[in-house]
């Protein structure tokens, strides 16, 4: 089984990992697995490493994941969940037996992603709302493209169950 949990920052894909951490579950944090994510150049191609590019843009960079690092790690383990995204996140949905859709309500990711203090990705206004167009646009796709929506406004506990439930 190879599950993914997805959405754009500030829906909950850190602390749903650390929740099914908790229970003993096989579960990864994209943004934390060694070589998986990087940011890129978007006109070079270029890797630049994990650190927030100070001039970023969304039309200079991607957040993407490396294929061979995601490769190696769904092959390497039977059951996986993984708890990320990325700019070519949709690429590799087929890799995937389940995919989960976090969705909150555009205020409520607003005030996660003002709060949060591991990095600064999305504090300015224009990548804020840039991230909340996607975040929308992607849930309005998630049925047609296979995943569950699940509702992320209510406690971890509460959203892993319900994510074990449909895989039960």
């Amino acid at each position: 089984m190879k599950v993914l949990i997805t959405g754009w920052s500030g829906t909950g894909k850190t602390t749903i990992c650390q929740e099914l951490r908790r229970r003993q579950l096989n579960a990864f944090d994209g943004d934390n697995v060694p070589n998986l994510s990087t940011w890129v150049s978007r006109n070079t191609g270029e890797k630049l490493g994990r650190g927030y590019p100070k001039d970023y843009s969304h039309e200079r960079y991607d957040w993407n994941w490396d294929s061979q690092t995601l490769h190696d790690l769904l092959t390497g383990n039977d059951d996986i969940f993984l708890c990320g995204n990325a700019n070519n996140a949709p690429d590799f949905y087929r890799y995937f037996t389940h995919l989960f859709f976090l969705d909150v309500s555009p205020s409520e990711q607003r005030r996660r992603i003002g709060v949060r203090t591991e990095h600064d990705y999305g504090k300015d206004l224009t990548v804020q709302n840039m991230v909340i167009e996607q975040q929308l646009a992607i849930i309005a796709k998630a049925k047609d493209l296979g995943g569950i929506i699940i509702n992320a406004h209510r406690p971890p506990s509460a959203i892993v169950d319900d994510i074990l439930e449909h895989l039960s």
